[in-house]
């Protein structure tokens, strides 16, 4: 009778760790199945490599604020802090085993993959885009020049006009649709062969950061709505806290 009782356990114990096997094996292929999705959204499958242009600020002689808030003679080339964070969590991205955990605190979150190189640079004079790796500008053309030539694509449907005082957006209909609100910002995406053309900008740096952010974040959904191979745009509303609306979107060809 013993014997049967300690069976009996060794087979539930068993059954258990067989259950818990399978289980966790499941979870890890769910999740790596959604890691491809995310190298296929930003086409970035094959070529595994992606080039991150940040606005490139001027600070002529003394027009600088030093930490103890007294003007300095410091003068330069300089990037928007808010924009470095929001390329950070790019990184996080795509360098996870799995994204979604990159925030929390346990061993998984941890796992990293090196299969993807980031290249991040400010956008500089006579820059010249790299024509075969995605490619990501944050910033309106006013201090980004990437996004200058985002703008000049033929496939491009928005655009800042009136010195970057509004945002033109082309709608469905063909319209110019002008954007005055300065909450608004905005996330285009243009699919090439090779490569997908990402610009990420708004009239204000905290709504550049905030509508990447919107993109690292809510990338799954994006895919859902225009999977990996439709160039489109949201354009999209933030509040004083940062939380988002989506105005309206379109996807073409």
């Amino acid at each position: 009778m013993i014997c049967n009782i300690i069976s009996g356990i060794i087979a539930n114990i068993s059954f258990a760790i067989l259950v818990s096997i399978v289980s966790s094996i499941s979870w890890i292929i769910y999740h790596l199945i959604g890691r491809q999705n995310l190298l296929k959204f930003f086409n970035i499958s094959k070529n595994k490599e992606i080039f991150i242009y940040l606005s490139n600020i001027r600070v002529i002689p003394k027009g600088s604020i030093g930490a103890d808030g007294e003007q300095k003679s410091f003068s330069g080339s300089t990037i928007s802090f808010k924009e470095f964070i929001a390329m950070n969590k790019f990184r996080d991205n795509l360098n996870k085993l799995i994204p979604s955990l990159s925030d929390k605190q346990n061993f998984i979150s941890k796992l990293l993959f090196s299969d993807v190189k980031i290249n991040v640079s400010p956008s500089y004079d006579n820059l010249k885009i790299n024509n075969t790796n995605t490619v990501i500008s944050l910033g309106s053309p006013v201090y980004n020049l990437t996004s200058k030539e985002m703008e000049n694509h033929e496939k491009s449907r928005v655009k800042f006009i009136e010195n970057n005082k509004e945002i033109s957006v082309r709608n469905k209909s063909g319209e110019d649709k002008i954007i005055k609100d300065t909450g608004c910002g905005f996330i285009q995406r243009i699919v090439e062969e090779k490569r997908n053309l990402f610009y990420i900008a708004g009239k204000e740096e905290i709504v550049t950061s905030n509508s990447a952010k919107y993109l690292a974040e809510n990338w799954k959904k994006l895919y859902k709505e225009f999977s990996h191979d439709k160039s489109f745009y949201v354009l999209l509303q933030f509040d004083d806290y940062g939380n988002s609306s989506e105005i309206e979107s379109q996807k073409w060809e």
